[in-house]
Parts: structure tokens; sequence; C-alpha cells
């Protein structure tokens, strides 16, 4: 039991680290644009959609391009 609680808080402590690195690393860029394609696909129900899209983000704002 004590070693299941270490596992996690470890993996915790690599999570919390990477995500203060992470957030360090994106407010230090004056702006970011970020392109995705996202997927909808639901065999029961005959749906495969797919639609390409844009977010950039400078500070405070952004702005969301879905194609």
């Amino acid at each position: 039991m004590v070693f299941t609680f270490f596992i996690v808080f470890s993996q915790n402590k690599k999570a919390e680290s990477l995500i203060k690195e992470v957030t360090e690393k994106a407010q230090s860029y004056k702006s970011i644009k970020i392109e995705f394609t996202y997927e909808i696909k639901n065999p029961d129900a005959d749906i495969d959609e797919s639609d390409k899209g844009t977010l950039w983000i400078k500070g405070e704002k952004y702005l969301l391009n879905i194609t």
C-alpha cells in the first residue's frame, strides 16, 4: 500500500513538473499558432467526419478558425 502511494505521488510530482515547464515555455512566446485536424468517428451512427483548424493565441486573446 505504501509502495503504491509512493509511485502515484512520484508520478504526480513528475506531472506537476512537466506542466510547470510547458506553461513557462508557452508563456515566454509572444504568440502561438496551432494547426490541427480532428476526427469524429462513430461506426454505429455511420459518422466519419474530419475537420481542420488553426488556433492563434496572443496573451489573453485567441482566435479559433475551423474550416
